[in-house]
């Protein structure tokens, strides 16, 4: 008969500890996200200079908690970065959102749907950027190729906010 090796025993606690710090994490993330689009449709209905700040406010928010997200060991760190990166990334779609309706006119319905294309790619995107900087430099490689897109973003911000459509 052939032995196998009996499996490290975890702990229950551990055991119990990883679900609950997903879900925690999870439920944050959601959470603030749905309160930043919310909060930010609001407050876009008004000049074109406070959607600008708004941009600027939600790419930089997002910069700084992507950072905090994957250089951080500390769980309450982690948990108040994922929160801020929520309510920043909502902020960023609301006021894509929001443009859309204000230039689409007669191209609205599909400006729409190529802007939900565009984030099903950009998530793609993404997992392809963080997995390159995680394999070159670790977490922090990971925060780093996260950061790139919101850099580029902060560039193109004035771009948009400030071309007429015809």
């Amino acid at each position: 008969m052939m032995r196998t090796t009996p499996l490290r025993r975890r702990s229950r606690r551990a055991a119990i500890a990883l679900p609950v710090a997903l879900t925690l994490v999870w439920t944050l993330s959601g959470a603030s996200f749905f309160v930043g689009n919310y909060l930010a449709g609001r407050w876009a209905r008004g000049p074109v200079r406070r959607r600008c700040g708004l941009l600027w406010g939600g790419l930089a928010g997002a910069a700084v908690a992507v950072i905090a997200v994957f250089t951080t060991n500390n769980l309450p760190v982690a948990l108040v970065a994922t929160t801020g990166m929520g309510f920043s990334h909502a902020i960023v779609a609301a006021l894509v959102t929001t443009m859309i309706a204000d230039r689409g006119g007669d191209l609205t319905a599909p400006a729409y749907s190529i802007n939900a294309a565009g984030m099903s790619l950009g998530v793609f995107a993404g997992a392809v950027i963080a997995g390159v900087g995680l394999s070159v430099a670790g977490s922090l490689g990971m925060g780093i190729s996260l950061l790139l897109p919101s850099l580029l973003a902060f560039v193109l911000v004035p771009a948009a906010l400030f071309t007429t459509v015809e």
